[in-house]
Formats: C-alpha cells, sequence, structure tokens
C-alpha cells in the first residue's frame, strides 16, 4: 500500500509585519512592504520521516521558491523556518512537518 503526503497551508501563528517607506509612492505617498507568515504542514507516513521531510520540503522550496506575480505585484515567499515533530517521550518522529515561509 502507497501512502501520498498530504499539505495543509494555513496563515502562521505570527504577527504580520509591515515597514513604512516614506514618499515611496507615484505622487510621494508613504509605501508600505509587509510580510505574512505562512505555514506549509506536511503530512508522512515512511519509514524515513526525516529523509522523506527533506525530500517533501525540496520540493515545496522550489515550487513556492518563484515569484508569484498578481496584476503586476511579485510576490517572493521565502523560507524562514522548518520543523520536524518527534514524541518528546520517545524520540520516534510523528511523520508531520512544517515549513514556514515569509511572503514579500
Amino acid at each position: 500500500m502507497v501512502f501520498l503526503s498530504a499539505f495543509t497551508i494555513i496563515w502562521a501563528k505570527r504577527q504580520e509585519t509591515a515597514d513604512i517607506r516614506p514618499c515611496s509612492g507615484p505622487n510621494g505617498e508613504d509605501g508600505y512592504d509587509r510580510r505574512l507568515p505562512i505555514d506549509v504542514i506536511a503530512h508522512f507516513q515512511t519509514e524515513e520521516p526525516d529523509i522523506e521531510f527533506d525530500r517533501i520540503a525540496v520540493l515545496v522550496e522550489a515550487a513556492l521558491g518563484q515569484a508569484i506575480k498578481l496584476d503586476g505585484l511579485v510576490i517572493e515567499l521565502t523560507l524562514s523556518e522548518s520543523r520536524s515533530f518527534i514524541d518528546r517521550s520517545t524520540g520516534v518522529a510523528l511523520g508531520v512537518g512544517a515549513l514556514t515561509y515569509v511572503a514579500d
């Protein structure tokens, strides 16, 4: 039996931040650089969870690492953190990992 990985994409628990750029607009108005953290949660089942998580992380990074264009705006997603979860009492991997990206 083959088990496929599942993904859940959610807003990260961290705060969205914004930096002001004075007089950066076309009419001299202030502009803002906003950063929105997004979590990609990977659920998987394998005999070697660390290797599988690394493989999934590379695939997600390749897909999300490209710039996204929306109506002339370019949104870049940058990997800021990755976590693979283990059972604290046994040290056994739980088959779940999170990749946190920041949209700039």
